[in-house]
């Protein structure tokens, strides 16, 4: 399976900080690699065969299949 990438390039990890739709967010699992950030199981979401989810500042959850131009990476902690 191919890696999830940023449109800037860089692989996408559990971790990452983002500005998704221009909000503050963070990385929070990332399926294609297996990459889990604590609070968050594989056996909860392994039923998602790619993607990753994105946690915003105001605690909203967001899954995407793939990127889009409103995911933006800011740096890896």
């Amino acid at each position: 399976m191919k890696p999830q990438r940023y449109y800037s390039g860089e692989n996408i990890h559990a971790g990452d900080l983002v500005r998704f739709a221009e909000v503050p967010s963070i990385i929070v699992f990332v399926t294609d690699s297996g990459e889990y950030s604590p609070g968050f199981s594989a056996a909860d979401w392994d039923h998602l065969s790619t993607g990753f989810m994105i946690r915003q500042e105001n605690g909203a959850l967001v899954y995407l299949n793939e990127v889009n131009e409103d995911l933006v990476f800011v740096r890896r902690p």
